[in-house]
């Protein structure tokens, strides 16, 4: 496995023999192995390419807690998604007749576009289980990006 930084909690991992049997599960194990020295991180995000001869997997660590905002409507969710960086860590919900988009902030916080065409919502640990139960999944890992390359 040969391992090299590319950006800020940003990695590549490469195999070259056995990638073929390696399992999402077995991606992560080896990912936190290998990234044991690293600073703490709350969740990450893989990227896995592999065929029989080799593996490639694109990593990126998350740190803090998701934050939610709410979006009346399809208009103003778009126009706030038009103010995030696309490789932003977000995923779409539908909840109680609106939309609620969950993101992992860049350092220097959320973009103000969210607090222009949305609102912050103050949750409890409890809601990515109540979104998870009551709310509808409609895209997870890249919700920005997918919704600025469908609706430009």
């Amino acid at each position: 496995m040969h391992t090299l930084q590319i950006g800020r909690d940003r990695y590549l991992f490469s195999w070259e023999q056995g990638a073929a049997d390696l399992t999402p599960a077995a991606v992560e194990a080896l990912v936190r192995q290998a990234l044991d020295g690293a600073a703490a991180w709350d969740a990450m995000v893989l990227e896995q390419f592999s065929d029989g001869e080799g593996a490639l997997v694109f990593v990126r660590l998350l740190r803090g807690q998701p934050r939610y905002f709410a979006f009346a409507d399809s208009e103003r969710l778009l126009a706030a998604c038009a103010g995030c960086p696309p490789e932003t860590v977000s995923s779409l919900y539908a909840d109680q007749g609106r939309y609620v988009l969950d993101l992992y902030p860049e350092p220097g916080g959320p973009p103000l576009s969210l607090y222009e065409f949305g609102r912050e919502l103050a949750v409890s640990p409890h809601y990515p289980a109540h979104l998870a139960e009551y709310g509808k999944a409609l895209l997870t890992g890249q919700a920005v990006r997918e919704l600025r390359r469908l609706f430009p």
